[in-house]
């Protein structure tokens, strides 16, 4: 099948591999630097976020199977691009996962929890709805990656954390929602048609404390008990028949409360993190290839399943310093856990870059995959917390 990708997100070399691994020809749309060409058949330099470079990048070249895109930003885009090729991609009511406000409207509208408290539009606006209810979370209502999203637990903190999430909202409306307490995990589904939903699986989170909150371990299974697993598929399933997915693959977010599972927000398309290695790793499903057989109406089974647990480690480095890559990181762990369990690591910030204050995911310096028994995970991911330059 020839099978375009217009808007890579970040990192998704793995992903590109694992379509062509699939004997699928791969062709990709992107900014030149995003794209990772040895993993591609046909590549062309464009801007994701508009049509027409799309089209002029393109070309005459109009013989793709299915129009993919895992770049938050593009998704209208990419989707507007595949109708006019005549192919196939997946299929949801864009606006309203792609807008936070749109999405729990509708939650709310169908009887869901939801954290929601409003939209505004200006900072005397976010005052007014915020009036007694802190601590809350403001959001760009149409960005993603947690870029702009803030906890303000003070009323002294709220100019500024209006002011980060407006200014990379594409429409300036930032979404005030309830902070909700609580361990927070997501979901990887796939819809194969309306109201066929399959959970792939079920990741926790491990992120800063606020206000940023920046996600620091991703960790497949989440090792939760079979009740609160059966409640989560419940809920996510709900949420996107009550979202109106059709075909394709979701992300979901929840935090788990007392009173259950609740959706923060969720996402047409692969997450972002590694996550989907994560759940090839420990299910054998891989989420890439489920997407496209979803977007086309193909079929497609899991690979058995490689360890029986996966986590991500995202480095972080010290604030205002320069970056420092530890040449013998695996060398100097003593146990040989680290060693045994590593099955990636790379970083994103050359040495003696200054890093950066960690604000949100894009602050990351790099990160460590592991994979193996969930003890050898667990005490990998301690070794990983004592070396540089994990903060």
């Amino acid at each position: 099948m020839n099978v375009l990708l217009a808007g890579l997100g970040g990192q998704r070399d793995w992903a590109l591999r694992s379509l062509r691994d699939a004997g699928h020809h791969v062709g990709v749309l992107d900014s030149p630097h995003r794209i990772p060409v040895d993993w591609c058949d046909w590549w062309a330099p464009a801007d994701v976020l508009d049509i027409g470079s799309l089209a002029r990048a393109c070309g005459s070249r109009r013989d793709w199977d299915a129009v993919l895109c895992w770049e938050e930003l593009a998704i209208d885009v990419a989707h507007d691009f595949a109708v006019a090729l005549g192919a196939r991609s997946p299929e949801m009511p864009r606006r309203v996962f792609r807008d936070k406000a749109a999405m729990h409207d509708r939650l709310v509208a169908a009887g869901f929890p939801s954290p929601h408290l409003g939209v505004v539009s200006d900072l005397a606006e976010c005052r007014a709805l915020t009036a007694g209810r802190l601590p809350v979370v403001l959001k760009p209502a149409d960005f993603g990656g947690s870029v702009g999203v803030r906890v303000v637990g003070h009323e002294d903190d709220l100019d500024d954390a209006f002011a980060i999430a407006a200014r990379v909202s594409l429409s300036r409306r930032v979404v005030v929602h309830r902070y909700v307490d609580g361990p927070e995990v997501s979901v990887e589904a796939v819809t194969w048609a309306p109201g066929a939903t399959e959970i792939l699986a079920v990741t926790a989170k491990t992120t800063t404390p606020p206000p940023a909150c920046v996600e620091l371990v991703h960790r497949v299974p989440a090792a939760l008990d079979a009740d609160t697993e059966a409640r989560i598929a419940q809920v996510v399933t709900a949420t996107l028949d009550a979202l109106g997915m059709t075909a394709g693959v979701s992300h979901t977010e929840l935090k788990l409360t007392a009173d259950g599972p609740v959706v923060i927000e969720t996402a047409g398309r692969p997450a972002g993190d590694h996550i989907p290695r994560l759940v090839h790793l420990v299910t054998g499903w891989n989420v890439y290839l489920a997407e496209l057989a979803a977007a086309t109406g193909t079929a497609v089974k899991p690979d058995p399943p490689a360890v029986d647990c996966a986590a991500v480690r995202f480095f972080t480095g010290r604030a205002g310093e320069p970056m420092r890559r530890p040449r013998d990181l695996v060398d100097r762990t003593s146990s040989g856990v680290l060693q045994r369990t590593l099955r990636d690591i790379r970083y994103t910030l050359s040495d003696g870059a200054i890093v950066r204050e960690l604000s949100s995911n894009i602050d990351r310096c790099g990160y460590a995959i592991v994979a193996g028994s969930g003890p050898d995970v667990a005490w990998a991911l301690a070794e990983l917390d004592h070396l540089e330059p994990v903060a």
